[in-house]
């Protein structure tokens, strides 16, 4: 079997697509690609990675990647982003069956660009083979007799005992990781990063993910600059797309995680990505108090949680963590019991299996 990704948004590496959905395919005996737009190279890990230019607008970028999709003549394919629907049907006319994958809640994006999307996706429906969520939730505006399957973004695995946290010693190391903005919490950990250094406490925090926006990383840099954190806050990756492997670094080496995103429609009521990476490392971390969030952290004993706004209350939160060495190592060990419910490989399964479905 031949399976084709698509994305005209997603960077080439995104762990999703490529580390998780990709790599399950290929380790699966089936042959695996990827169609994107920018820079990439012709071949990684055994998958196929494929450049239909340089990013543009993005439905020109949509129009691109379809176009060079068909070309693979493919038994699957897989789109990622909403805009590839409107040329992705001619990829049904060689007999290939299309799955539309569901990233987050388009209706959040407003009155305008929202209904926008949802009625390009209630047109696809009619016509899609199957659609797969990346959060249950997103199941509820699906019609009824759509082929849907619901695909987690679990961790990769691989915590064991060894990953154990115990009380950790001076300088204390605060991550976040995962891509950052405003809206997910980069303003928060600046703040609490200069109140620690007001404060003279012996905290590093890492910030080890893309910002895609320029504007946000003039004004993170010149805040940092300012205030002369430059010793206290290190970022990585920061303008380029920080690997897989810098992001399971920068977990193991830290003390302390942090997803303090603020409230919005596509986070309240989803399960962060990173809480999964975070545990599957032991890594206790604090987050954000959503009820869904609290919910989660208080029945798998693996953090705590404090208002997203309030950097205070944060670096409080911190403090009692590395202050209190039993609270700290139980939910390390919280954590680590807990990722085993979490793993990849059961998602993995679940999407070849659809993808089997669809080709009998």
């Amino acid at each position: 079997m031949k399976v084709v990704h698509l994305t005209s948004v997603h960077h080439w590496q995104d762990p999703r697509i490529f580390a998780k959905m990709l790599c399950s395919i290929r380790d699966a005996g089936h042959e695996a690609a990827l169609v994107t737009v920018g820079q990439t190279p012709s071949v990684h890990e055994g998958i196929q990675v494929i450049s239909a230019g340089d990013r543009e607008g993005r439905f020109s970028n949509a129009k691109r990647v379809v176009r060079a999709a068909g070309k693979l003549d493919a038994d699957v394919y897989h789109l990622h982003d909403p805009e590839l629907l409107i040329a992705a049907r001619s990829l049904q006319s060689g007999g290939g069956k299309i799955v539309y994958d569901i990233h987050e809640d388009y209706r959040s994006k407003g009155p305008i660009l929202g209904r926008l999307i949802r009625s390009v996706e209630r047109w696809a429906f009619g016509w899609l083979d199957a659609v797969v969520l990346a959060e249950s939730s997103y199941g509820s505006f699906i019609p009824d007799g759509v082929v849907k399957e619901t695909v987690l973004n679990y961790h990769l695995g691989g915590s064991n005992d060894s990953d154990r946290r115990t009380m950790p010693e001076e300088p204390f190391e605060v991550v976040y990781t995962g891509v950052v903005s405003e809206l997910r919490g980069l303003s928060t950990i600046l703040k609490t990063a200069r109140l620690a250094s007001v404060s003279e406490l012996p905290f590093h925090f890492t910030i080890c993910g893309i910002c895609h926006s320029k504007r946000g990383r003039a004004r993170a840099e010149a805040f940092i600059s300012r205030h002369g954190l430059d010793g206290m806050v290190t970022l990585t990756g920061w303008a380029e797309y920080a690997t897989s492997e810098q992001i399971l670094a920068a977990q193991k080496s830290a003390d302390i995680g942090l997803c303090v995103l603020q409230s919005h429609p596509n986070y309240i009521s989803t399960v962060p990505t990173k809480f999964y990476e975070y545990m599957s490392t032991g890594l206790p971390f604090i987050c954000s108090d959503f009820p869904a969030w609290t919910k989660f952290v208080e029945e798998n004993g693996c953090g705590r949680v404090c208002d997203p706004q309030d950097s205070t209350r944060l670096l409080d939160e911190i403090r009692t963590l590395v202050a209190t060495p039993g609270s700290y190592e139980k939910l390390s060990a919280g954590a680590l019991e807990a990722a085993g419910l979490y793993r990849w490989e059961v998602m993995g399964e679940k999407l070849l299996s659809l993808y089997g479905r669809l080709k009998r």
